[in-house]
C-alpha cells in the first residue's frame, strides 16, 4: 500500500518500519489520516490479549466536510451579527429586536442608557421590560395603573401597523414609538426622541394663536367701528335726500348741488364701511357660508339682470355667453353672485367709452367650473399687479373720478377660497384684463349619470335600482386605472351592472339612491377613509343590510384582521386576484348559467 502511494509520496520503507514499530508497541492508538485523493479516514488500533492487533478504518470524509461547513456558517453568522450590531449601534435612538416569543434578541447602547435599561439582557421578556419601566414611573399614563398600562401597551405593540405612536414621559420629553413585525413573527421597536420637534410645534401653535388673536382683535375693532359709523352715515344720507325733495322750503340750485355732493360722499363712505365690515367678518371666521348646488346658467343670468342697465348707462357692451355643457357647481349662491357682480362692475368702471365686458363659464381641470370676466379697459401695470388683492390698494386710481374702496377684490379672493375655490387674472396696461374664479363642480350629478335621481325626493326602490334583469354592484374608488379594470371585470358578468363613484360622498349618495346588491369599497379614499364610509353605510336604513367588501393594497395579516373585525364581509387585496374576486362576488350575487359559462376556463 505504501509503494502504491496510499500514504502519499516519500520513503515507503521508512514509513513501513515506523508503522511496524507502532504495532509492536501494543498501545491503543486513534488518529485521522487524509488520503491522497482527499478522503479522510478515522483509524483505530486496538491490541488484543492474544497478541493480535485489531485495526478499524472509518471513512469520515462527509463528517469532516460537514464540520468545516458548520464552522464556516458559524463564522458567517458571527460576521452578520457583528454587522447587525454595528448597524444597530450606529443608531442614535433606542432600538430593540424581539423574537417571535417576545424575548429580547438585541438592543443598542442607546436603549440601555434609558432608565431601566439595566434589565435589557438577551432573553428578557418584553412584558417584563414594560412592567419594570412602568414601576419606575417613566410614563405619566402608567402611574397608579401599571398593570393596565402594560396590557394596553402590549396590545398596541402586538397589533403593530408600523404607524408611530407619540408618548409623553414623566420628565416632559416626548417619544415617537414605531413598532413593526418581522417576517418570522418577531418585533422591532424604534424609539425617537421628538421633544425638540414637539417644542417647535408648540411654539408654532402659540405663534398661530397669537396671530389669530391679533387678527380677531383687528377684525373685532373694525367690526365695532363699522357699526358705530353706519348710524350717523345713514342720518347724513337720509337728511341730504330729504333736503333735496323738500318742496315747502325749496333749496336753491346751488344748495341742491351741495346736497347731492353730500349724499354722494356719504354713499361712498357707507360703501367703504360696508366693505370693511364684510372683510372683517370673513377674516374673523364669523361669515357663515351655505354651500349648495348652483347652476352655472342661473349665476350668469343673475349677473345679466343686475348689470345690463349699469353697462348701458356707462356706454359699455355687456355680453353674457351661454353656459353650454357646464356642470352645476358647489358654492354659496349669494356670495358667488357678489363675486361676479364685483368683477363685472370693475370691468365696466375701469373701461373705455365704447368698450366691452364679456362674461363666460367653462369647465376647468380637476372637476372645477371657471367663470371668466374679460374687459377691454385700462388694464393693470405689471409693476402693480402684485398689490391687486391687497386691501385698500387701488393701483393708481385713488385720485381718479371712479369711486372705489380697494377692498372688493380682497373680499372676492377670501370668499372664493372659503368656498374651496380660487381667483386669478391676467392683464396688460392699456389692453384690458381677464379675471377668472374657479369653484368645485358638483360631481354627484355628472358622475352618477342620473341627476334627476339625485334630486328626487324619494330614492328609487331596490327593484328599480337594480341592473335590468339582474343585479348591481357599486364600486367606490378614486383611481381611474382601478376603475377601468373593474369595468372590464364586471363586463364579463352579463347580468351584473356596475355603478362607480370616485369619492365617498358620491358613493353614499349612489348607495342610498340605487341600493346595489353589493358594495366594493377601496379603503384609501379622499376626504373620508373607507372605514368611515363603511360606518355611514351601516348607519343608514337604506344601506345597512347591503354586504360591503373591502378592497385595499394594505395586505398585511393585521390589516385583513382589522377589516374583517370592522364588519366587511370580505377583505380583498390589490392587485386583484380575478378568480378570487369573481368567487367572492358569486357568494353574494347568484350567478346564472351565462355567468358560469363565462367563468369556466377555456379548453
Amino acid at each position: 500500500m505504501s509503494k502504491g502511494g496510499e500514504y502519499g509520496a516519500g520513503d515507503s520503507e521508512a514509513f513501513v518500519a515506523e508503522r511496524l514499530k507502532m504495532a509492536q508497541a501494543a498501545l491503543p492508538l486513534r488518529y485521522e489520516r487524509t488520503r491522497p485523493n482527499g478522503t479522510v479516514l478515522d483509524v483505530s488500533w486496538l491490541p488484543l490479549p492474544n497478541g493480535f492487533l485489531a485495526i478499524s478504518l472509518a471513512d469520515i470524509t462527509y463528517l469532516k466536510r460537514t464540520e468545516i461547513a458548520i464552522r464556516e456558517s458559524e463564522a458567517r453568522a458571527a460576521q452578520a451579527l457583528a454587522r447587525l450590531r454595528d448597524a444597530v449601534e450606529s443608531l442614535a435612538d433606542p432600538f430593540y429586536l424581539w423574537d417571535a416569543e417576545e424575548r429580547l434578541v438585541v438592543a443598542n447602547n442607546a436603549a440601555t442608557k434609558v432608565a431601566g435599561g439595566d434589565i435589557l439582557t438577551p432573553g428578557v421578556r418584553l412584558e417584563d421590560v414594560l412592567a419594570h419601566r412602568a414601576r419606575l414611573g417613566l410614563f405619566p399614563g402608567a402611574i397608579g395603573r401599571e398593570d393596565a398600562y402594560v396590557r394596553e401597551r402590549l396590545a398596541q405593540i402586538r397589533g403593530a401597523t408600523g404607524e408611530p405612536t407619540e408618548v409623553e414621559r414623566a420628565d416632559g420629553r416626548w417619544l415617537s414609538m414605531r413598532d413593526r413585525r418581522t417576517a418570522d413573527g418577531g418585533l422591532v421597536n424604534l424609539i425617537v426622541d421628538i421633544t425638540e420637534a414637539k417644542q417647535r410645534e408648540a411654539e408654532l401653535a402659540a405663534a398661530r394663536l397669537a396671530a389669530d388673536a391679533a387678527n380677531r382683535a383687528k377684525s373685532d375693532f373694525l367690526s365695532r367701528m363699522s357699526h358705530e359709523l353706519r348710524t350717523p352715515l345713514n342720518a347724513v344720507i337720509g337728511f341730504a335726500q330729504m333736503l333735496q325733495i323738500d318742496r315747502r322750503d325749496a333749496l336753491t340750485a346751488k344748495q341742491r348741488e351741495y346736497c347731492q355732493d353730500v349724499e354722494s360722499a356719504g354713499r361712498h363712505l357707507l360703501a367703504l364701511v360696508n366693505d370693511v365690515l364684510d372683510l372683517a367678518r370673513i377674516e374673523s371666521g364669523n361669515e357663515r357660508l351655505s354651500v349648495e348646488r348652483v347652476a352655472a346658467a342661473d349665476a350668469l343670468a343673475g349677473v345679466g339682470g343686475a348689470m345690463t342697465t349699469i353697462a348701458e348707462r356707462a356706454g359699455i357692451e355687456l355680453r353674457i355667453d351661454a353656459a353650454a355643457d357646464v356642470p352645476d357647481l358647489r358654492a354659496d349662491d349669494r356670495r358667488l353672485h357678489q363675486i361676479l357682480l364685483n368683477l363685472v362692475s370693475n370691468g365696466i368702471k375701469y373701461n373705455r367709452k365704447g368698450g366691452s365686458v364679456r362674461v363666460s363659464v367653462e369647465v376647468a381641470a380637476g372637476d372645477r367650473v371657471r367663470f371668466v370676466v374679460a374687459d377691454t379697459g385700462i388694464g393693470i401695470a405689471a409693476d402693480r399687479q402684485k398689490e391687486l388683492f391687497e386691501p385698500f390698494h387701488r393701483l393708481g386710481q385713488e385720485h381718479s373720478a371712479v369711486d372705489g374702496t380697494g377692498i372688493g377684490l380682497t373680499i372676492c379672493k377670501r370668499l372664493a377660497e372659503a368656498m374651496g375655490g380660487s381667483i386669478g387674472f391676467s392683464s396688460a396696461a392699456g389692453r384690458g384684463s381677464v379675471f377668472w374664479v374657479e369653484l368645485p363642480a358638483d360631481t354627484s350629478t355628472s358622475a352618477a349619470g342620473a341627476g334627476a335621481a339625485a334630486e328626487a325626493s324619494d330614492p328609487p326602490s331596490a327593484e328599480t335600482a337594480a341592473h335590468p334583469g339582474g343585479f348591481s354592484l357599486l364600486y367606490v374608488e378614486d383611481n381611474p386605472s382601478n376603475m377601468r379594470l373593474m369595468e372590464h371585470l364586471v363586463s364579463i358578468l352579463p347580468r351584473v351592472g356596475l355603478l362607480t363613484a370616485s369619492n365617498p360622498r358620491l358613493g353614499l349618495e349612489l348607495a342610498r339612491a340605487h341600493r346595489p346588491d353589493i358594495i366594493l369599497l377601496d379603503l384609501h379614499l379622499p376626504d373620508m377613509s373607507g372605514y368611515e364610509m363603511f360606518e355611514h353605510l351601516k348607519a343608514m336604513p337604506e344601506t345597512r343590510d347591503i354586504p360591503v367588501m373591502a378592497l385595499s393594497a394594505a395586505a398585511m395579516p393585521n390589516d385583513i384582521r382589522r377589516g374583517l373585525a370592522a364588519g366587511f364581509v370580505r377583505y380583498l387585496t390589490k392587485p386583484i386576484d380575478v378568480k378570487e374576486f369573481l368567487g367572492a362576488i358569486g357568494e353574494y350575487i347568484p350567478l346564472g348559467a351565462a355567468e358560469e359559462e363565462t367563468l369556466r376556463p377555456v379548453a
